[in-house]
């Protein structure tokens, strides 16, 4: 599991060791608890569980940063949570995975074209999900696609239903920075595999001298490069 904290710097909880006392902390101060009784604590070797010490439950918060991910900052070997605040300025929990595709867990997106919204719907249940190898974004308003199911179910005609009552969206990224006027770090730049692989492979050495610098037992040498799945080798093709 990894946590992208403020600055877009990565902290690796698998990192961490699995037996005794666990701390959570890092020399960036990524982690701000928000009561002293917080416990991060193992659970076997295969989960962490954080609670309080008084057994009552807790919750995380976790602090928006203002641009998007860059070109080295994709995590390859695993999942990653963080927070964004999008073009409306409103913060959004996302999931990364290593394939490119992040996924907007709080799933009322505010900021696909206006007529995907319907003025009726008090609270429009719009996803959104991009991949950055592949360079688009699709917006899904399931509110208005499971109207259209009940309408269909009913017996409705739909076979005449206007493009603006489409259910989904595609565009590309240079067409969503336009629609928004997306600059700078806000600006979503399609991420070349190759590259991404380097830095990664980089990094990940850079970590192991660091810890021999230490005198600590570094992580095993090994090459973490991935090669590019075939379904998004596919897709950029041309062939899907």
């Amino acid at each position: 599991m990894t946590i992208i904290d403020t600055n877009g710097r990565m902290v690796h909880l698998g990192d961490l060791a699995a037996t005794g006392s666990l701390y959570l902390a890092t020399s960036y101060k990524a982690i701000q608890w928000a009561a002293n009784d917080i416990v991060l604590a193992p659970s076997g070797t295969k989960r962490l569980q954080l609670t309080t010490q008084s057994g009552e439950g807790c919750w995380i918060e976790i602090r928006k940063r203002t641009t998007w991910l860059g070109q080295y900052e994709w995590p390859i070997e695993s999942a990653a949570l963080f927070s964004y605040m999008d073009a409306e300025e409103n913060t959004q929990l996302w999931c990364l995975s290593s394939d490119g595709m992040a996924t907007q867990l709080t799933s009322h997106s505010h900021d696909a074209p206006d007529w995907m919204y319907d003025v009726d719907d008090p609270f429009p249940r719009v996803t959104k999900e991009l991949n950055q190898f592949i360079g688009k974004v699709r917006y899904t308003n399931v509110s208005r696609a499971t109207k259209l199911l009940e309408a269909l179910v009913s017996g409705a005609d739909l076979s005449s239903l206007a493009a603006e009552k489409k259910c989904v969206h595609i565009e590309t990224f240079a067409e969503h920075n336009s629609r928004l006027g997306l600059t700078g770090g806000k600006r979503l730049q399609v991420l070349d595999w190759p590259a991404v692989q380097e830095e990664a492979q980089k990094q990940y050495d850079k970590r192991r001298q660091e810890a021999i610098a230490r005198g600590e037992t570094p992580a095993p040498e090994k090459d973490i490069r991935q090669p590019i799945p075939k379904w998004i080798a596919d897709r950029l093709s041309g062939s899907h």
